[in-house]
């Protein structure tokens, strides 16, 4: 799958999430805050693990046969194999995308997106610099009543860590800052609240603190980042601060704060607040004029039922884990789809001259081996003989297109030998074998003996069985010896197109072979050949042999060097 398709299979994965969990909160709205803001923290967590899910999920795999097209596609694509013609394709409609403007469209909307989520990660990390620079050049509130208070109030909401209180003129609403090292900044405006009113306070920010709220934050902001495209995201973020606050408001009325008292404090200090901007450090902040008030009414008309126990918030993790993990797993649904676009701009490309976009395309494409549901494709399938490849790929689609434009594909495809990417090398030696390209059994022969991946292997050795070509016999007759079965098969197979009786010494030793397929196929080879020399040692081979359809095989090559002279 391209970049562009997985960013859009993750936006459309993340819609649907974030359409859920909207739905799930409008259900529990009239549940306690600190419920609302556990569901909201899950929601957030199984957000940030979708992208992750299809590396450690296998793809949830399903019947698709239709997958988007008509009735008539299906029509067209019945008469299309029934044509004789290998390679002739009906005429479809045009294709979803557009080869080389499909790749350009897509790395520019990979490039909006890139754009649009460094931008807002870029102005978190200024904002962070710009509260560690605050922190910095705040003043420490000492003294004996400052830390009284914060003595108290931590004690209040179980806090158990050193928290440090300073303040600072250039904020004008408290804050609570520090991952590792906890700091409460305070406004200058502190200097004149009263014990009550500083109590309050304290105890809101040192709710931030002990639930380690900024962290919370910050992978709010990074889900907002990833999926900023999408409207629901930005929705579910200011739920999420809405919520992150009143659950701190009622955990300050948990603590022994009365609610009218708590709601005068809070509409204290949000009119201190001015016309300043109090959320441009992106920090967890007590109070915006903007909420004030639904928040008052919040307070006044609370209906609390306690802090959400650790137990219960790992509950809705999970729970959200159990919906999100099969829905990070429909990858697979939009990658078919997206798959079997780019087949069909493909098959467009067979009749038309190629520019250098379009030839562009191909090699890339050449490396796609996404498999596409065959009767979703309006084209006849078969063509040219063609090994053992999967027949509907984008991959396979790219390849004949160069093979449907002739030797003109040649040095293209002689250059996809050195891909770096199996699939691509392997489309390529098929291709090279199906126009019969006797100039690339050098570099054949060379991902014969050396090429990691077996499918190469295997279909550079079909390829060179296909164009006849004597001057690769000793490659084959040295893969003959291959780790793996098919390739020793595919080999002897190859050897038996080529028929140089000088092959035949090679394949009799490997008559033995431990794999019935390689023995079939050797048998085959001789046969092919047939020579005189080999009857010996076929009649011993079929004297000792178990398997059935090697003694059948065995059979036709004795009466194939029988009948010759």
């Amino acid at each position: 799958m391209g970049a562009s398709s997985a960013i859009a299979a993750l936006l459309l994965r993340g819609a649907a999430w974030l359409a859920l969990c909207a739905l799930i909160a409008v259900l529990a709205r009239r549940r306690s805050a600190g419920l609302r803001y556990a569901l909201s923290n899950a929601a957030l967590l199984a957000l940030l693990a979708l992208p992750f899910v299809r590396l450690c999920v296998p793809a949830l795999e399903f019947t698709a046969p239709e997958l988007a097209l008509g009735a008539a596609q299906r029509v067209a694509g019945e008469q299309a194999a029934s044509e004789p013609s290998p390679l002739v394709v009906a005429r479809v409609p045009p294709p979803l995308v557009e080869g080389p403007a499909a790749m350009d469209a897509g790395r520019g909307l990979l490039f909006v997106w890139l754009a649009g989520a460094l931008a807002l990660l870029g102005l978190h990390l200024v904002r962070r610099l710009a509260l560690a620079r605050l922190v910095r050049r705040a003043t420490p509130l000492a003294g004996a009543p400052w830390s009284a208070a914060l003595v108290r109030a931590t004690a209040a909401v179980g806090l158990r860590r050193p928290v440090r209180l300073v303040e600072s003129e250039t904020v004008s609403v408290p804050l609570a800052l520090g991952w590792w090292r906890p700091v409460v900044m305070l406004p200058r405006a502190a200097r004149a609240w009263d014990e009550a009113q500083l109590d309050s306070v304290l105890r809101h920010e040192l709710v931030h603190l002990r639930r380690g709220d900024e962290a919370w934050h910050a992978l709010a902001v990074l889900a907002r980042a990833l999926h900023w495209p999408d409207p629901l995201v930005w929705f579910a973020a200011r739920r999420l601060v809405r919520d992150r606050e009143h659950s701190c408001d009622e955990c300050v009325l948990d603590s022994g704060v009365p609610a009218s008292r708590y709601a005068r404090h809070l509409l204290a200090v949000t009119s201190e607040l001015a016309p300043r901007r109090t959320h441009r450090y992106g920090a967890p902040a007590m109070a915006t004029a903007t909420e004030v008030g639904e928040r008052v009414r919040a307070l006044l008309e609370s209906r609390r039922s306690g802090p959400v126990p650790a137990s219960a918030r790992v509950g809705l993790a999970l729970a959200a884990a159990l919906v999100a993990v099969p829905l990070g797993a429909l990858q697979a649904r939009a990658d078919e789809l997206e798959a079997l676009a780019r087949v069909r701009a493909l098959i467009a490309l067979r009749e038309v001259p190629l520019d250098e976009g379009a030839r562009v395309e191909l090699r890339d494409a050449l490396g796609d081996d996404r498999r596409v549901e065959p009767r979703a494709v309006p084209l006849r399938v078969g063509g040219p003989r063609q090994g053992d490849l999967p027949e509907t790929t984008p991959g396979k689609e790219a390849a004949r297109v160069w093979i449907q434009h002739g030797s003109a594909s040649i040095p293209a495809l002689l250059a996809a030998l050195d891909d770096a990417r199996a699939a691509a090398r392997e489309k390529a030696s098929w291709a090279l074998g199906c126009l019969n390209a006797r100039s690339s059994a050098p570099g054949l022969c060379t991902l014969l003996a050396r090429d990691e991946s077996a499918n190469v292997r295997r279909i550079a050795a079909w390829a060179l069985g296909e164009m006849e070509a004597r001057s690769a016999r000793g490659a084959l007759e040295e893969a003959l010896t291959d780790r793996e079965a098919g390739v020793r098969a595919q080999a002897a197979h190859a050897l038996g197109d080529v028929r140089d009786a000088r092959a035949v010494p090679a394949l009799l030793t490997v008559l033995g072979d431990a794999e019935p397929a390689v023995r079939e196929r050797v048998a085959h080879a001789l046969g092919d050949i047939a020579v005189a020399s080999s009857l010996p040692d076929l009649r011993v081979a079929r004297e000792r042999e178990h398997d059935a359809q090697v003694r059948d095989m065995l059979d036709w090559a004795l009466r194939e060097c029988e009948e010759r002279p």
